[in-house]
């Protein structure tokens, strides 16, 4: 995945790997190659727009891609077999916040919120997709349909910076939200605000996948300026921030 110097030259790219030597080499066939306008030998696919961030899904059928730019997220089918990619397309494979013009962002579904959708992680039992977004300062929760691949919107919840009629309070530690990652147990999800310079931890519900504000935050970034992402240690007790403003990273505990 690249995000590209021009507009329309945004990618997606698979790539087959070699398991004994760890080489690598381009699929056969179409759906090695979709970018955000068609050219230089790619499919064109509309919402890829500043293509910033990808996960799959722990069944290896499907792949979701953050675009910041469009303001979206896409679905993909996952053929696991050469690792080609096809857009799920109809409902739900496409939510965008509708700030992009139609041509670029023709997702069916909209919410405002996805502006800016920089970061993505898939909770461990599939059913819900969280996106960080950096515009509006905000933590979406998407709803996914682990047959389909499909998403759809949550009922709507206090998660941004901003005050208006449906977060009559806000939350300003999540102005420009840059990262998100998930506790291993799928319990916990940290965010991180370039904008706050903020670490965020949020309890999330393993019922219907909402989530809430943890007591004690957010924590400071003393030293660290503008962090842009994170990373969990494999047991989840170690965060580590990274801010490209100061070179520098932070590292916390969740003990």
């Amino acid at each position: 995945m690249s995000s590209g110097l021009v507009p329309g030259e945004d990618s997606i790219v698979a790539l087959q790997r070699d398991p004994r030597g760890g080489g690598l080499r381009p699929p056969a066939g179409a759906g090695g190659c979709i970018q955000s306008l068609p050219g230089s030998g790619c499919r064109g696919l509309a919402g890829l727009e500043g293509a910033s961030a990808i996960t799959i899904s722990g069944d290896g059928r499907f792949a979701y891609v953050a675009s910041a730019v469009s303001g979206a997220v896409r679905g993909f089918r996952l053929n696991r077999a050469k690792g080609t990619l096809t857009p799920v397309y109809g409902p739900g494979g496409c939510i965008s916040s509708g700030e992009r013009a139609s041509r670029d962002v023709p997702c069916n579904t909209r919410e405002a919120q996805l502006a800016g959708a920089r970061s993505i992680a898939l909770s461990p039992d599939g059913r819900q997709l969280y996106v960080a977004a950096f515009d509006p300062g905000a933590v979406v929760v998407l709803q996914r349909d682990t047959a389909t691949g499909t998403l759809s919107l949550s009922p709507p919840g206090c998660l941004q910076a901003a005050r208006d009629q449906s977060c009559p309070l806000g939350l300003p530690f999540l102005h420009g939200a840059a990262a998100i990652a998930m506790g291993p147990a799928g319990s916990v999800i940290y965010v991180v605000s370039e904008g706050a310079n903020s670490l965020v931890e949020f309890v999330r519900n393993p019922a219907d996948g909402s989530l809430a504000l943890a007591t004690g935050n957010p924590a400071a970034l003393d030293g660290l300026n503008g962090p842009a992402a994170l990373a969990l240690s494999p047991g989840g007790e170690d965060i580590y921030v990274v801010s490209p403003f100061d070179d520098g990273v932070a590292a916390f505990t969740s003990r």
